[in-house]
């Protein structure tokens, strides 16, 4: 039992019950340290600088009545999973920062200063008050970052060394709070920018490397409807779970947009230019529509894992744009493209026989009568087989 502001403070069974409205800095004992794991204090409203700074065991708080964290309050709590209170109005620079198993923080009515939530585990951010209250630096390094609630925050306020987009104008409150002591999710509209690995961008029309980091590690879908330049390394290395990419009005995919995303399987949307390296060792990339594509740099698609391309369109193409894609089974050309087929085709697997369609602009619909009807005498003569291997039976 040890006293605190001449009022009780009982620690049983590693957990610290404290019965004061507001604890300063180098009160606590520093013995506490290496014992504490949990803390109730049903009055506390008020935690100073550096109170529970480099208590490695801390796991939870529950102060239903917290408005107020200092200055490194938590800082380097690296076992700190959830702080329960609905009322936390002030975070202090660097209040929360590296606590690395943070995911339980409600944020909503709080003013948060540089790095308060930097370097944390939290996967879910809602804030809403004004943009001058939301620092730029607010939620830096925060690699589970998955989605964000901001509707007062513009889409320029919190990028800066976060390198964050995040901007939710339309988003109406109020969100239903954190039940303690249960698992439950937050609940929110349809319209979220980020909600559950899946980004639906605001109408933009470029979409640069400024805006998106490794806080959305997770992301596994992203919807651009409106984007037509998908700029220099906006994925890059940074969203290594990204399976589907939805940009229907692309136009240019710049250097390095898709670096590295090994688990992207599908890129929608028909691009006119493909620019160096885009889908650099997007090994899982089997569908992308190239019918409009009229440029394709070096090392485009290196390392992918396409079977078919369609390049009817192609008027500038790279020997290595290619290079590495070893699936490749049927490519579709014009016919007055002067380009080196044979080369590229010496570096398909063996097993594989790849098909080369010419395609003449002027006989298009001879051709697609003459596939249409090939389809349906191989049809006719797969059925006959199968009613011959029936008879045998």
């Amino acid at each position: 039992k040890f006293q605190l502001h001449n009022r009780p403070m009982v620690l049983s069974n590693d957990v610290l019950y404290i019965f004061v409205n507001q604890i300063l800095q180098d009160t606590l004992d520093e013995s506490l340290k290496d014992t504490v794991q949990y803390v109730v204090a049903l009055d506390l409203i008020r935690i100073g600088d550096k109170v529970f700074k480099d208590y490695a065991h801390l796991r939870q708080l529950l102060v239903p009545k917290l408005q107020v964290i200092g200055k490194f309050a938590f800082s380097n709590c690296r076992s700190l999973e959830k702080i329960l209170s609905c009322n936390i109005q002030f975070i202090g620079q660097n209040g929360i920062s590296l606590a690395k198993r943070m995911q339980g923080l409600y944020t909503m009515h709080s003013e948060i200063k540089s790095m308060s939530i930097s370097q944390t585990g939290v996967t879910f951010i809602a804030n809403n008050v004004e943009n001058e209250k939301l620092d730029k630096r607010a939620v830096w390094l925060c690699g589970s970052l998955e989605y964000v609630v901001l509707p007062k925050c513009s889409c320029t306020n919190i990028v800066c060394e976060s390198q964050t987009i995040i901007s939710m104008k339309d988003i109406q409150p109020p969100y239903k709070r954190p039940v303690f002591f249960t698992k439950k999710q937050f609940q929110y509209q349809d319209s979220t920018t980020i909600q559950c690995g899946v980004l639906n961008l605001p109408p933009i029309t470029d979409f640069t490397c400024k805006l998106i980091n490794n806080q959305f590690s997770r992301l596994y879908k992203v919807t651009g409807s409106k984007v037509k330049v998908i700029c220099a390394k906006a994925f890059s290395t940074q969203c290594k779970n990204l399976r589907l990419a939805i940009f229907p009005e692309v136009e240019v995919i710049a250097t390095k947009a898709f670096c590295n995303c090994y688990k992207l399987t599908e890129f929608v949307g028909s691009p006119k230019i493909v620019k160096q390296s885009a889908f650099y060792c997007c090994s899982s990339l089997q569908l992308i529509d190239l019918s409009n594509t009229v440029h394709i740099d070096l090392h485009a698609f290196n390392s992918c894992f396409l079977t078919a391309i369609n390049l009817r369109s192609i008027k500038s193409l790279q020997k290595s744009s290619f290079d590495q894609c070893t699936q490749i089974q049927r490519i579709s050309h014009p016919k007055d493209f002067d380009f080196d087929w044979e080369e590229l085709k010496s570096k398909q697997r063996k097993h594989y026989k790849i098909d080369f369609c010419i395609i003449k602009t002027e006989n298009n619909k001879k051709m697609q009568k003459k596939v249409r009807i090939l389809i349906f005498v191989m049809k006719s003569m797969r059925r006959e087989k199968i009613k011959q291997l029936n008879r045998f039976q």
